[in-house]
């Protein structure tokens, strides 16, 4: 059946939405506005350099990608398609909140829970979810 639907194509961000890249280069004449195409954001040059085949969304040719998407797709989700689980630090609490990342058994999202040092598992009843 999967093979049947073509995936659609991310959302690309309006070009107008963003004046700057992410490391803080201005957009202008010289330096150009690039979409990662695989989440859909503006990014410089630089900042998007990176090149990789994007199957999840029928795209097998490598294509331009972000720095953070280009590194899970070449190095995180391999691991979360073999069945590995990972720690992450919360980006709005540094270390003191850990969260348990894993792909969900059909590999359809990815989920995340808090981890709780004390009884060291983490809440798996109501994860946050990622649809991929």
């Amino acid at each position: 059946l999967c093979c049947l639907v073509e995936p659609q194509a991310p959302h690309w961000m309006p070009d107008s939405q963003r004046e700057s890249c992410s490391c803080g280069i201005a957009f202008d004449l010289f330096n150009r506005r690039h979409h990662c195409r695989c989440c859909g954001g503006i990014y410089c040059g630089v900042c998007s350099s990176n090149k990789c085949s994007l199957p999840g969304w029928g795209i097998e040719s490598e294509v331009r990608t972000c720095d953070a998407c280009h590194t899970f797709e070449l190095q995180q989700l391999p691991m979360l398609l073999a069945g590995d689980v990972w720690f992450k630090p919360g980006a709005w609490t540094g270390l003191a909140n850990l969260r348990f990342v894993w792909l969900d058994a059909d590999q359809s999202a990815l989920l995340w829970a808090p981890w709780d040092d004390e009884t060291a598992i983490a809440d798996r009843q109501q994860p946050r979810r990622l649809e991929l």
